[in-house]
């Protein structure tokens, strides 16, 4: 987890709401496959699996016959994806089918480092804060109140609209 959010600006700039945003825009670019893309490595390729060889003989082989030439290298799993996409008509990612909306985000969210500084340091009774646990794909939800100081919780169900 420390790793993560050192990648994405360390604690102080880190926000996961960006950071899934990020993940979801990488997930809809278009991947290019090498072997895709450089017919006369696909054509090597090919004929070599054409005769048998193993997606690791293939890409042993490929640095002895093409010494010094870095463009012909690809490693024994971008040839085992190449296959599967092939055996399975892909030629790109698509979104899963009959996937549930995404949950109603929160309108005018404020973090947890806006709080007052008296609620801060947990002294005054009668500070509560409250929380939303959505469940599985957005079905159901609970909300969550804790008095601070006493730690008493209470759950609230929350039925769908």
């Amino acid at each position: 987890m420390s790793r993560e959010i050192g990648w994405h600006g360390g604690g102080a700039r880190y926000r996961a709401s960006r950071v899934e945003r990020a993940a979801k825009m990488c997930r809809r670019k278009l991947k290019i496959r090498k072997l895709d893309d450089d017919p006369c490595l696909l054509l090597v390729a090919v004929e070599l699996l054409k005769q048998g060889w193993s997606p690791q003989q293939i890409a042993g082989r490929l640095p002895i016959d093409h010494p010094g030439e870095e463009a012909v290298r690809v490693s024994h799993e971008t040839v085992y994806r190449w296959i599967y996409a092939l055996r399975s008509g892909r030629t790109r990612r698509k979104p899963a089918h009959g996937r549930t909306p995404e949950a109603p985000r929160i309108a005018r969210m404020r973090w947890i480092e806006e709080r007052p500084a008296d609620a801060v340091d947990r002294q005054a009774p009668g500070h509560w804060e409250g929380d939303l646990i959505i469940g599985n794909d957005g079905k159901s939800a609970v909300g969550t109140l804790v008095e601070r100081v006493s730690r008493f919780v209470v759950l609230v169900p929350l039925a769908r609209p």
